[in-house]
């Protein structure tokens, strides 16, 4: 379930603060450090990007603070041919973490969905996109680092 390029639907999403998310929310998996822990993103269908910004994939406007990525509306992405229905984004500022995978297991139990595994190249480009922003934690950039480096050798 918590594997590398898998996109999790969570109902009732628990923020840090203890807000509910009813409608649920979609994780990302972007690394796994041999099942104990996953770096992961919540994405989001609200659109902060100037429509003379908006893109394909990763987006970077340095002078607006935006650096995020984005899957189109019902563009295939997934192995399944799973596509989000709206926009969606995941902006990089604050919605990556580093979370252990015990955590998601005790608190929504059996409630997690696997929606579908990103298509090789869109989940190298996400990781790419992840790894080059410059408002994430450097252990968290360490290991988006070192996923890219295993992908590239791989091939």
């Amino acid at each position: 379930m918590f594997k590398k390029g898998n996109i999790l639907h969570i109902p009732k999403y628990r923020f840090n603060d203890g807000e509910i998310k009813h409608t649920g929310k979609f994780l990302v998996i972007l690394y796994n450090d041999n099942n104990v822990s996953i770096v992961a993103s919540l994405t989001t269908s609200k659109n902060h990007i100037p429509d003379i910004d908006l893109k394909t994939g990763c987006i970077d406007v340095p002078d607006k603070q935006i650096h995020c990525y984005h899957f189109p509306k019902n563009k295939k992405n997934c192995q399944n041919d799973f596509s989000f229905e709206l926009n969606t984004f995941v902006y990089f500022l604050s919605n990556i973490f580093k979370e252990q995978i015990s955590y998601y297991e005790s608190m929504y139990n059996s409630k997690i969905e696997v929606i579908g595994t990103l298509l090789l190249d869109e989940y190298r480009d996400i990781l790419y996109c992840a790894y080059k922003s410059k408002y994430l934690k450097m252990n968290i950039k360490y290991l988006l680092e070192k996923q890219l480096n295993e992908l590239y050798n791989a091939e």
